[in-house]
């Protein structure tokens, strides 16, 4: 990061993030909704499992969702016992185009701010573009 004081030209930023909470209420696995490698056109689905941590029954929302034009998010059951674990799936579109595709959902425990979780969602998507490789041929 750069400013215009020229006695201070540079700031330096520090951040700290914890990656699988043991105290998470909402524990995922695996940590990465990875596609690897896609073809354009191709439909490919990832299933990751998601488990209610907390010793009450827990409601899961979704806060944010990747583009529902490129990423279809289904959670098998949004309610969960305490102990119990349920599938979040993703389906890539077929009309992804092609390039590196970097998304995410971020869930919640209904009335449970601090149980908030991001998932990362990425693919590389090989090809030309959709145009060019109609679905299903």
């Amino acid at each position: 990061m750069t400013c215009s004081d020229s006695l201070m030209q540079y700031f330096f930023l520090e951040f700290t993030c914890v990656i699988d909470d043991p105290k998470q209420i909402l524990r995922y696995e695996p940590l990465l909704a990875n596609f690897d490698s896609v073809n354009v056109g191709e439909k490919k689905e990832i299933t990751l499992s998601l488990t209610n941590t907390d010793s009450t029954a827990s409601e899961i929302k979704i806060i944010e969702e990747p583009d529902k034009d490129k990423i279809k998010t289904q959670i098998k059951s949004a309610k969960l016992g305490p102990g119990e674990s349920t599938k979040l799936t993703f389906e890539l579109s077929k009309k992804v185009e092609a390039g590196p595709l970097l998304s995410g959902i971020t869930l919640e425990v209904k009335d449970k701010l601090s149980s908030r979780i991001t998932i990362p969602i990425s693919a590389t998507v090989l090809g030309d573009s959709a145009e060019e490789h109609p679905a299903g041929k």
